[in-house]
């Protein structure tokens, strides 16, 4: 079947594969249009986030950092 955009192929444990096909089923839409709509609406913050990490020394330092901020603010006190 051809299309206009590129294809990525991804690897999915099967808990999350089975969250987005019951997502995909519930939207009425195929579990591929489902994932690739959530990525494109991430686009944003990936971006964002992109831009912080260029202007690094150190950019996987810094994402280590960001990543136990968030797993701080996000976690059950």
């Amino acid at each position: 079947m051809p299309t206009k955009h590129p294809r990525v192929a991804i690897v999915l444990p099967q808990d999350v594969k089975s969250s987005y096909e019951r997502a995909a089923a519930l939207m009425g839409t195929s579990l591929s249009k489902c994932i690739a709509n959530v990525l494109i609406e991430g686009r944003g913050a990936i971006d964002g986030i992109s831009e912080v990490l260029e202007k690094q020394d150190n950019p996987a330092k810094t994402l280590a950092r960001l990543a136990t901020l968030c797993l701080l603010y996000t976690s059950p006190s």
